[in-house]
């Protein structure tokens, strides 16, 4: 299921508050930042399963894709020093029945690519410097917040069994479609 994320709409956290009384901004930062360093590692990892609770299935595709790439090139992706320096949300919007948060991530790290047998620098800088990316979550309106439950606990948001997910991103205990956006929030963009 591809989720289609808005080009502009009025800013609509407020409606989301009202909707779900247990949303919590802190809480879905911590979430956030989650899957930031699970996204930003399965991508170092060349190993997309890594981050396949966290994402929808286009942004999953888009993750086997580089990792494909990447491991036919024989090139590893160095994200060496990665931190967060801060986060926020940057906006919300609602629309054609979803809820859409844009989050940004001020990040510091070195980016490059290395030979795979050698170590060597193929592209991009060994030296560190900050930047800055800004992810688009979904979750389809009417959603709750899980409390004490859900992907960031590593728990199936339906049926609350320890997550353990197939590759299509459906619990494999209860068959509920976890990397939907359709019972917690998922990465359907990142930049």
């Amino acid at each position: 299921m591809s989720i289609a994320v808005p080009a502009s709409s009025p800013d609509t956290l407020p409606q989301l508050l009202a909707s779900d009384a247990g949303f919590d901004a802190d809480h879905f930062l911590e979430f956030a930042e989650m899957a930031y360093f699970l996204v930003k590692k399965a991508v170092q990892d060349r190993a997309p399963t890594g981050a396949r609770a966290f994402v929808d299935e286009p942004v999953y595709q888009q993750l086997r894709a580089q990792a494909s790439a990447y491991t036919a090139s024989h090139r590893l992706p160095v994200l060496d020093g990665l931190y967060v320096q801060g986060l926020w949300i940057e906006s919300c919007r609602s629309e054609a029945g979803w809820f859409y948060l844009y989050v940004v991530f001020q990040a510091h790290a070195a980016v490059y690519t290395a030979d795979e047998s050698t170590g060597q620098l193929i592209e991009g800088s060994a030296e560190a410097y900050d930047f800055r990316e800004t992810w688009t979550f979904a979750r389809k309106a009417g959603v709750t917040s899980k409390v004490g439950g859900g992907v960031m606990e590593y728990k199936c948001p339906n049926c609350s069994v320890p997550l353990t997910l197939n590759d299509l991103g459906v619990c494999q205990h209860c068959g509920a479609p976890v990397s939907s956006g359709q019972l917690d929030w998922v990465v359907v963009a990142t930049a």
